[in-house]
């Protein structure tokens, strides 16, 4: 906090690195999968698709053409994962101002509460 009020620029800058971090990491979460489309709840996990070389590539943030490399397990939800996420929509939200995350928050909510 010291060192923000003496050196602002260098704060704010370090607070750009953050929320594009956050926005990076985000994205990635977006691209695995782990957000259960249908039931608007968070996934325990997911497992990745086989190339022609027979490794796995998975949860690396993006989609192979027009398909997913990260393919959800229809495992139980656990609730850590659903507060887990509500938190951090509420964190995006605060950091970014964009009420995208609020929306995925109350959708993720109302699926934990049905």
């Amino acid at each position: 906090a010291q060192a923000c009020k003496a050196m602002p620029q260098q704060c704010f800058a370090a607070a750009s690195v953050h929320e594009q971090q956050a926005k990076d990491l985000f994205a990635w979460f977006e691209g695995t999968a782990l957000l259960d489309n249908v039931t608007k709840l968070v996934l325990d996990n997911v497992t990745g698709t086989s190339t022609k070389l027979g490794k796995n590539h998975c949860c690396n943030g993006s989609s192979a053409g027009t398909s997913q490399r990260c393919i959800a397990l229809k495992t139980p939800t656990w609730s850590y994962n659903q507060g887990m996420l509500l938190g951090a929509m509420a964190d995006m939200h605060a950091l970014t101002n964009d009420s995208h995350y609020l929306s995925i928050g109350a959708c993720v909510l109302q699926a934990v509460m049905t």
